[in-house]
């Protein structure tokens, strides 16, 4: 399924509310997000976040995956 977006480096504030960072395909100049699973122990589930430029980013501490839709996906390939 292709990621949508990400959520990551969550934190609760002292007022109630919390804080994360988050990539979305499509703003910024992200073209694709792709997740990697832990190869041998001691890694960790990262997302590679690729931009227009050519530059990426490796990014740990997920807290959230969103994906396309079927239609969303659909829809853009056309």
């Amino acid at each position: 399924m292709k990621i949508k977006l990400i959520n990551f480096n969550w934190i609760p504030m002292t007022d109630g509310t919390s804080f994360s960072e988050t990539r979305i395909v499509g703003e910024h100049g992200i073209t694709d997000i792709r997740g990697f699973a832990p190869r041998i122990e001691g890694d960790r589930w990262n997302y590679l976040v690729k931009y227009a430029d050519g530059s990426s980013e490796r990014i740990f501490n997920i807290n959230r995956v969103l994906y396309f839709g079927k239609e969303e996906r659909n829809n853009k390939e056309k």
